[in-house]
C-alpha cells in the first residue's frame, strides 16, 4: 500500500507539471492585455513584471517565496517560467503592423498608412471599423469609386458598419449592402424553387437572340395578376435557369402571347393582354412585373 508521503509526493509532482503551465497562459493571457493598455499603463506593468522576473533569476532566496508554494520546486522549472515571463513582456513592446499604420495616418501619410490598413483587412475576418472607415474614406476623397465600392462590399460581408461622413458615403454604404443582400437572396432562391415543385409551364417558343441570348415564351396557366409577385419572380428566374435562357416572359394564356406578338389579334381582343405577367433577365436578376393594359 502507498503511504501518505508516496501519496504527497505524487500530488507534488502534479502540481509542479501544472502549475508552470497555468503560469504560461496566464502570462500569455497578460500580454494581450499589456498590449491593448500601450503605451502608458501597459508599458509600465511590462517593464514592473520584467524587472520583478530578473530580480527572481538573480536571488535564489526569493525564488524559494515565490515558487516553493505553488510547488515549483526545481531550477529548470523555475527558470523557464521566468524566461518565458521576461519573452512575452519584451514582445511587449514589438510594434505591430497596425501601429505602424497609424503612426504613418497621424503624420499625413494616409497613402502609406492605407496600403498597410488594406493588408490587414485582407488578412482578417473581421475588421475593425476604425481601419475600414479610413480606407473607404480616404478611398472617396481620392475618387477612387471602384476600392469604395469594394472595402464597402468587404464592410457588409464582415457585418461590420462604419460612421461613414460624408452623407453621400453613408448611402453608397447603405446602396451597396443592400445591392449585396439582394444578390444574396437571389442566389438562395434557386434552391428555395427548387425545393418546391414548379408551377406547370409551357415553352410556346424559345430562340437564340443574337445579341441577349437565348430567350422563351412561357405559359404558366396557373398563374395570373393575382398571383403575389414574389412568386411570379421566383418561378420565372428558376424556369430560366431550368431552360437555359438568360430572359423569359411569363403568360397565364397562350392569348396574352398572341396580343403581344400581334397588333391586329391585340386590336380584336383587347383585354388578352392581361394575361402577360412579366419579364426575367431583361434587366440583369430583376423580374419586370406587367404594367396594366387598357
Amino acid at each position: 500500500m502507498k503511504t501518505e508521503k508516496q501519496e504527497s509526493t505524487k500530488l507534488d509532482a502534479k502540481a509542479g507539471c501544472l502549475v508552470p503551465c497555468l503560469l504560461v497562459f496566464g502570462i500569455f493571457i497578460l500580454t494581450g492585455f499589456i498590449r491593448v493598455e500601450r503605451p502608458f499603463g501597459g508599458t509600465l506593468l511590462a517593464l514592473a513584471i520584467i524587472a520583478g522576473a530578473v530580480a527572481l533569476l538573480c536571488k535564489q532566496d526569493w525564488q524559494d517565496v515565490v515558487f516553493k508554494p505553488l510547488c515549483i520546486d526545481t531550477g529548470l522549472k523555475r527558470y523557464v517560467v521566468l524566461g518565458i515571463t521576461i519573452s512575452f513582456m519584451l514582445l511587449t513592446f514589438v510594434t505591430t503592423s497596425e501601429e505602424e499604420a497609424d503612426a504613418l495616418w497621424e503624420e499625413g501619410k494616409k497613402s502609406e498608412a492605407v496600403e498597410r490598413y488594406a493588408d490587414r483587412i485582407n488578412r482578417s475576418t473581421t475588421p475593425e471599423h476604425k481601419i475600414l472607415k479610413r480606407v473607404i474614406e480616404y478611398h472617396f476623397e481620392s475618387g477612387d469609386m471602384d476600392q469604395v465600392k469594394h472595402f464597402c462590399t468587404v464592410a457588409v460581408k464582415a457585418d461590420v458598419e462604419p460612421s461613414l461622413e460624408p452623407n453621400e458615403l453613408r448611402v453608397l454604404y447603405q446602396t451597396t449592402k443592400a445591392d449585396f443582400l439582394s444578390k444574396q437572396q437571389a442566389e438562395k432562391e434557386p434552391e428555395q424553387i427548387a425545393e418546391q415543385s414548379l408551377p406547370e409551364y409551357e415553352v410556346i417558343q424559345k430562340k437564340n437572340r443574337p445579341v441577349s441570348g437565348w430567350h422563351a415564351e412561357i405559359l404558366v396557366p396557373s398563374f395570373s395578376r393575382a398571383t403575389p409577385v414574389d412568386t411570379q419572380r421566383q418561378a420565372a428566374k428558376a424556369i430560366a435557369d431550368k431552360e437555359g435562357c438568360k430572359t423569359v416572359n411569363i403568360y397565364s394564356t397562350r392569348e396574352a402571347h398572341q396580343a403581344m406578338n400581334s397588333p391586329d389579334f391585340k386590336a380584336e381582343h383587347p383585354n388578352a393582354a392581361k394575361g402577360y405577367l412579366g419579364t426575367w433577365g431583361n434587366i440583369p436578376n430583376k423580374y419586370l412585373e406587367a404594367a396594366e393594359w387598357d
